[in-house]
């Protein structure tokens, strides 16, 4: 199998993305294992099998890159794509994106693992200081649980929009079963990460989740430090700085 330029649609960090005919090839190496692969792979047959509306999975495979994921190809643009094309838009699409969260989190995928246990993980990977890892894994544990289906790193570039008015969810690797809000308060951290003096849609996306039940902007603030927390392991300098504001806000 031969990866060539004007095949490619996605690079990121140990993923290559890239059209095959009808389908999409996602290829793995370092840092992700086999077993990452998998996991993947699974979540996504399982959301699948929900009736939630994303690529179905073909095949897993070992190329010669490494492990791979074979999808259906999904047409269309991302909604990241067209909040840049039309920025006159951006508040209908991040309605568009909330309402797709909202989906998400009513999906049944009884089998995905649990959500505070990953978040754990990740805070016991992440965190160094004894006291504040203790401290937050407390804090973890004081907010309330759920059931919902979380897309676990949901953002405008993870959902294709077809022509039709139709969309597809990509990408879940880190999908998990929990309190919703936590998603709601990843989506924010991450659009907290992007904001700068010429686009910042993290409180656009705050007040928008929350424009129904204005009490749920509180409720998803309480869920932030933990998410940010769970993030300062993969960070950057400048992230981590960002990241440790919202841990002590």
């Amino acid at each position: 199998m031969s990866i060539t330029a004007d095949r490619i649609i996605a690079v990121s960090t140990g993923k290559t993305v890239y059209k095959d005919g009808d389908s999409v090839i996602k290829v793995f190496c370092r840092p992700y294992t086999k077993l990452d692969v998998m996991k993947e792979a699974f979540n996504q047959t399982q959301l699948e099998a929900a009736k939630l509306s994303v690529p179905k999975v073909q095949e897993v495979f070992l190329s010669e890159e490494g492990w791979a994921i074979r999808y259906e190809y999904a047409r269309g643009k991302t909604l990241s794509q067209l909040m840049e094309a039309i920025p006159a838009k951006v508040s209908d699409y991040m309605a568009q994106l909330v309402k797709i969260q909202r989906a998400i989190a009513a999906a049944d995928a009884p089998l995905l693992p649990c959500l505070t246990d990953k978040l754990k993980h990740a805070i016991c990977e992440g965190i160094q200081d004894k006291e504040q890892r203790i401290s937050l894994c407390a804090a973890l544990d004081s907010l309330p649980g759920g059931q919902a289906t979380c897309h676990g790193a949901l953002m405008p570039q993870d959902i294709i929009m077809n022509q039709n008015g139709g969309y597809c969810i990509l990408n879940w690797a880190n999908a998990a079963r929990g309190n919703s809000l936590f998603d709601a308060a990843d989506t924010f951290v991450q659009f907290t990460l992007e904001d700068n003096e010429q686009l910042a849609l993290s409180q656009l996306y705050l007040s928008t989740f929350s424009a129904s039940d204005p009490p749920l902007e509180r409720a998803v603030l309480r869920f932030v430090p933990i998410c940010a927390a769970a993030r300062i392991g993969g960070a950057n300098e400048r992230e981590r700085s960002i990241l440790n504001g919202l841990i002590n806000q």
